[in-house]
């Protein structure tokens, strides 16, 4: 079978998508050479309680964490530190969350 560049170039296409779609980010994902801050940070754009639950905010920002988004995932830190207390402020936790979507949407922005 003889390889048109056409052809070529689809299966080039493909190829590239699928290695695309087997480094989106998912939650809790660690650093890699291949690691998809993108997909993390519009994610993080769009984290809300109680949307997401204390358990999948947490692993969002250790992914923020152990790729060094400190800055940017403080907000976050700051919203689980208030949901996990005995009587949390559930409006100050969402507005630590819309900080935090700010932060990751500025972010995006900046790349």
């Amino acid at each position: 079978m003889k390889l048109t560049k056409s052809k070529l170039k689809e299966i080039i296409r493909e190829e590239i998508q699928k290695l695309n779609e087997a480094r989106k980010y998912k939650l809790g994902d660690s650093w890699s050479k291949d690691f998809d801050y993108e997909g993390m940070l519009k994610m993080g754009e769009k984290a809300q309680y109680p949307k997401m639950s204390g358990d999948q905010l947490e692993k969002l920002a250790s992914s923020f964490e152990d790729v060094n988004y400190h800055t940017v995932a403080k907000p976050l830190w700051a919203a689980l530190k208030n949901l996990e207390a005995d009587q949390y402020d559930d409006k100050l936790a969402k507005n630590l969350l819309k900080k935090f979507n700010k932060l990751c949407k500025d972010e995006l922005k900046a790349h």
